[in-house]
C-alpha cells in the first residue's frame, strides 16, 4: 500500500492486555439454552455494528430467538450511535447496554459465549486479544487486520464483514451447537522483520543502528 520496503518496517504489536485471573477461573453459574454474543465497542462507523442488527433481523425472520447479543452502546454518544438504535432498538435479541468500565467488560467476557468483532477498520483489536485468553469462540471480520490480530488461535469463524446473511448463518449454526471454526487461512507471517515488544526495544532498534529506517 505505501511501496516499503522490509528494511523500513519494524513489528510493534500493542502489549497485550493480561486479563485477571479472577475473570479467567469465574465459572458461569446459570446454565442456559440462550447463546449470548458480544461486541465491546464505542460507536464509530467503520466498527460496523449494523451487520450484526442486520444478521440478527434475519434470524428472527427464520424463526430464530434463543440468542442474545450485547453490544456497549446506548445511542447518546454520538450521531452514528443514535442511527443504530433508531434501527435496531426494537429488536429483542440485542441489548443495548451503554458505555461500561473496563472491568464490567471482562466480566462479561466471563460468561458471555461468543465475541463478534464486525469492525471494517483496526489497528489492533483489542477485545480479540483479551478474549483470546478466555478460549471461547471468535467471529471477526475477515480482513488482514483480523488475521494478524487472531494469529493461530483456533477457536476462529472469520466472516464477510459487508455480508449479513453469512454472518447470521454463522451464528444460527452456533445457537444450534453446530459450529465449526473456519481459521485455514495462514495467518500473516511477519517473523523475519524485527519485533518491538516494548517502546524501550522499539528505541533501541531505531537510535542504536539496529534497523536503519
Amino acid at each position: 500500500m505505501f511501496s516499503l520496503n522490509e528494511d523500513q518496517i519494524i513489528v510493534a504489536p500493542p502489549q497485550l492486555t493480561k486479563i485477571p485471573q479472577k475473570y479467567l477461573h469465574q465459572q458461569q453459574i446459570e446454565t442456559t439454552d440462550i447463546k449470548t454474543f458480544f461486541f465491546p465497542t464505542f460507536p464509530r462507523p467503520f466498527k460496523n455494528i449494523e451487520v450484526i442488527g442486520e444478521a440478527v433481523k434475519l434470524l428472527n425472520k427464520d424463526g430464530f430467538y434463543n440468542f442474545k447479543v450485547i453490544i456497549t452502546i446506548d445511542g447518546t454518544e454520538n450521531r452514528y450511535a443514535k442511527t443504530i438504535l433508531k434501527r435496531y432498538s426494537l429488536e429483542n435479541n440485542i441489548d443495548f447496554i451503554g458505555l461500561i468500565k473496563r472491568e464490567a467488560v471482562y466480566e462479561f467476557y466471563s460468561k458471555i459465549d461468543c465475541l463478534i468483532f464486525p469492525s471494517k477498520l483496526e489497528t489492533w483489536g483489542l477485545p480479540i486479544s483479551e478474549f483470546k485468553q478466555f478460549n471461547k469462540p471468535i467471529f471477526v471480520s475477515d480482513l488482514p487486520y483480523a488475521h494478524e490480530n487472531v494469529g493461530n488461535y483456533d477457536k476462529v469463524v472469520y466472516f464477510d464483514p459487508s455480508n449479513a446473511s453469512q454472518l447470521a448463518k454463522f451464528m444460527q449454526d452456533f445457537i444450534l451447537s453446530n459450529y465449526v471454526p473456519n481459521n485455514c487461512k495462514q495467518a500473516i507471517n511477519n517473523s523475519t522483520l524485527p519485533h518491538a515488544a516494548n517502546w524501550e526495544q522499539l528505541f533501541s532498534i531505531l537510535f542504536n543502528g539496529d534497523k536503519s529506517i
